[in-house]
């Protein structure tokens, strides 16, 4: 199954520019299996989440969400899926207390576009490792893979390719190829965890 983790709509995220139902037609038209709306620091309602999925499946569309943490240092974008505590919601998250809830709560912990913005990581992820690393997305320079890929293996994380798609333009261009059924989010989780996924080449 075809799946992109991180995908933005105008309606919870000021910087997308498409409204859920575009991107979730994106999604299909460009043949993907279901998408993962991750806006910044807001859920979808898990009534609309249990509509879409309604109306367009087989389809599957899931409910995650992207946490800016803070640091001295700089920022760093973490995604988070199979959760949908609203103190996520929160924009006050300190990264070790973060992944420390996430981890014990059985949800999936991944770190968006590492190097976008400064040539470091700005959260100690080598004592509190992400279940996962973005080393491809829209927002990212390719030439850069190897960096990122680099630091994947060297905390022994999972690699993932998602499009961060603000527009539908955006959708099917990265994504992420499961090896098994996905049926609900239950099994999106335990196969990110699991590592039972690999990137598009």
């Amino acid at each position: 199954m075809k799946i992109d983790l991180h995908v933005h709509s105008k309606e919870y995220s000021a910087c997308s520019s498409q409204s859920i139902y575009e991107q979730v037609q994106a999604g299909i038209d460009k043949g993907l299996d279901g998408l993962v709306f991750t806006n910044h620091h807001k859920f979808l309602d898990k009534e609309l989440i249990e509509a879409l999925n309604e109306s367009y499946a087989p389809f599957k569309v899931f409910n995650g969400i992207e946490i800016t943490v803070s640091t001295p240092r700089g920022s760093e974008d973490i995604l988070v899926i199979g959760l949908h505590d609203k103190r996520l919601e929160s924009s006050e998250w300190i990264y070790e207390d973060l992944h420390e809830f996430v981890t014990e709560s059985g949800g999936f912990i991944g770190l968006a576009h590492p190097y976008r913005f400064q040539d470091y990581i700005a959260v100690d992820v080598e004592n509190f490792k992400p279940h996962a690393i973005e080393v491809s997305s829209s927002n990212l320079k390719d030439e850069d893979i190897d960096k990122r890929i680099s630091l994947a293996n060297k905390l022994s994380c999972h690699i993932m390719s998602n499009s961060d798609g603000h527009h539908n333009g955006a959708i099917g261009s990265y994504f992420n190829i499961f090896l098994d059924p996905i049926a609900n989010e239950k099994d999106l989780v335990q196969a990110l965890i699991g590592g039972r996924f690999m990137i598009k080449e």
